[in-house]
């Protein structure tokens, strides 16, 4: 088979593609999730010290605490992942989207370390 004097450079397509309407859109939502969860490891150091005092709680168990969030990212990750190759990306993450805003407005009414420790398991995206 002879070889194509025409090659294709995928280097030069991507540098000169335009973002389309879809490209931008996923742009700001991405933005907007990873503010969310900023938001969310913001306002948990902030409320750190009035949790400390409010629930006799010592740093070491604040610290546990506060750590369950990265643990509740990485089960998500790991457990919800065979979900997005069912039912497709988009709806899987409407759902956790919509499970991390329930779980981030409820952990503000948490009356007891358990409670609090497992709403923002799933407040994290």
């Amino acid at each position: 088979m002879p070889a194509s004097s025409a090659t294709l450079d995928l280097d030069d397509i991507m540098d000169n593609a335009k973002l389309g309407r879809i490209q931008i859109t996923v742009l700001v939502l991405s933005t907007l999730v990873t503010a969310l969860e900023g938001f969310d490891l913001l306002a948990i150091a902030f409320a750190g010290p009035v949790i400390s005092r409010e629930w006799s709680m010592s740093p070491e168990a604040l610290g546990i605490l506060f750590g369950v969030g990265p643990v509740g990212l990485a089960l998500g990750a790991l457990l919800l992942s065979p979900l997005g190759d069912r039912i497709g990306r988009k709806p899987t993450i409407l759902i956790c989207m919509g499970i991390m805003g329930v779980s981030a407005l409820l952990s503000a009414f948490g009356t007891f370390r358990i409670q609090f420790g497992g709403y923002q398991t799933h407040a994290t995206p």
